[in-house]
């Protein structure tokens, strides 16, 4: 059975290439890292797209003389590999069978996607990482922040490279051959048609098998996402954390999508559930740690402090959070800053936000200081304008910042206020497209 599952999955063995669409912003990280020994771990939410990279890899490797033979690559979640025994054991014998069909010789490069299903995986990578030191590269994904356990990390202490890949970002949304028929060259002139695209991927996200969709069928998008919210709680979340009660965590899950952006609590939303505020605290950290939110916490010089102060919380995708949430036109704000603070997470930035006599939504930490701030807003009008302003202001004179930026829908403008301080206004798209 194994041989056969195996020979399944290496299609590039029969000498073809995969199709794999758009190529991920994390691929160019990959392409520098692919020369050290060093284990590369993908992780990220269910759906995202981490089997495509994977797949793109191999496509590349292959581009670049690197034999189909010295290539082995399996999905841990199929079906029959699932009613295995899932321990190391069973990836060795996987493995064992691999090198027995192929006889590689030279480099071998392994790719096992969704390892978090297998016991013990990491006992077999020790073992093979050990021994064929600088002959075997591993590439290993997973759909929870625990896949760099603290075991894992003591057993490969130095010999691991984490990558974290998101949905589509707004310009791989953009430039999927499967969606869009314009050039690069021609968005610039074409500030109309952009805007457009901009506000389907607010409200549509950045999940890349909803682009397979017709434009026009919102139905079937919105069951594709509540299919995904729900294969993540009952595939994720009930078995690896031995979640009982899965209609609360569920509640939890969806009423974290229908407040994103705003202040919470663990006792307010065991209020509004029924639960206790420790088990909402419990059900609130394994959601982070399968991707689906993200805690943001106000920026202060004392962790404790920190701690202590309300939080907010963030889809991992405008899609879900849209579709499974809020829908509503005066929450579009809401959606536009969950929209940003996902960018800036994927850019890797360490994100808070700052709030005394005014609130600004976003100040990035570099290093040991606060080196900029974000206000985000649908739309500058008469009634906000002044609360938007102060607000950034605030920051901006707190952290010693000359610049501030205000993201809005569509309005650009460069203002200069008192004491010298500038502020910019630009729309989120623009943003988003800037290197």
């Amino acid at each position: 059975m194994f041989k056969e599952i195996i020979y399944d999955q290496n299609e590039h063995w029969k000498g073809e290439l995969y199709q794999t669409g758009v190529k991920r912003s994390q691929f160019e990280k990959i392409e520098r890292l692919l020369k050290l020994d060093q284990v590369i771990t993908i992780t990220g939410v269910r759906r995202c797209g981490k089997s495509f990279l994977l797949k793109q890899t191999i496509n590349h490797l292959i581009s670049k003389g690197v034999s189909a033979s010295n290539i082995f690559f399996l999905n841990l979640e199929v079906p029959d590999l699932v009613l295995t025994k899932r321990n190391s054991k069973t990836l060795q014998d996987l493995f064992d069978i691999y090198l027995k069909e192929k006889d590689p010789d030279g480099q071998i490069y392994v790719f096992l996607d969704e390892i978090q299903f297998f016991e013990e995986w990491e006992v077999f990578i020790k073992s093979e990482y050990d021994k064929r030191k600088g002959k075997i590269k591993f590439f290993i994904t997973g759909s929870n922040r625990m896949l760099l356990s603290n075991k894992f990390a003591t057993m490969l202490s130095g010999r691991v490279i984490e990558l974290v890949l998101f949905p589509f970002s707004f310009k791989e949304f953009l430039f999927s051959e499967s969606y869009f028929d314009f050039s690069k060259q021609g968005l610039v002139h074409n500030r109309n048609k952009l805007l457009k695209h901009f506000e389907d991927y607010m409200i549509l996200g950045g999940f890349p098998e909803l682009l397979k969709i017709d434009e026009d069928d919102e139905k079937s998008k919105q069951e594709l996402l509540q299919s995904y919210f729900k294969t993540i709680v009952f595939k994720d979340l009930v078995p690896i954390f031995n979640i009982r009660d899965t209609k609360s965590i569920e509640s939890v899950g969806l009423y974290l999508n229908s407040n994103v952006s705003k202040l919470f609590s663990y006792k307010k939303i065991a209020n509004v559930i029924g639960i206790n505020d420790k088990t909402v605290k419990e059900f609130f950290e394994a959601l982070e740690k399968v991707f689906l939110f993200f805690e943001l916490r106000k920026y202060d010089r004392s962790l404790q402090k920190q701690l202590r102060n309300a939080k907010k919380a963030y889809s991992i995708d405008t899609g879900l959070a849209w579709n499974l949430g809020f829908r509503f036109s005066s929450d579009v704000t809401r959606l536009l800053e969950n929209l940003v603070f996902i960018e800036l997470k994927r850019r890797e930035l360490d994100v808070y936000y700052h709030a005394c006599k005014g609130e600004c939504d976003f100040v990035i930490k570099e290093g040991l200081e606060i080196s900029s701030a974000i206000q985000v807003c649908y739309k500058i009008t008469p009634e906000n304008k002044k609360r938007e302003i102060n607000g950034l202001v605030e920051a901006m004179k707190r952290y010693e910042l000359k610049e501030g930026l205000i993201l809005t829908l569509n309005e650009e403008e460069e203002t200069v206020v008192k004491d010298d301080l500038k502020i910019n206004v630009l729309p989120v798209w623009k943003w988003l497209l800037v290197d």
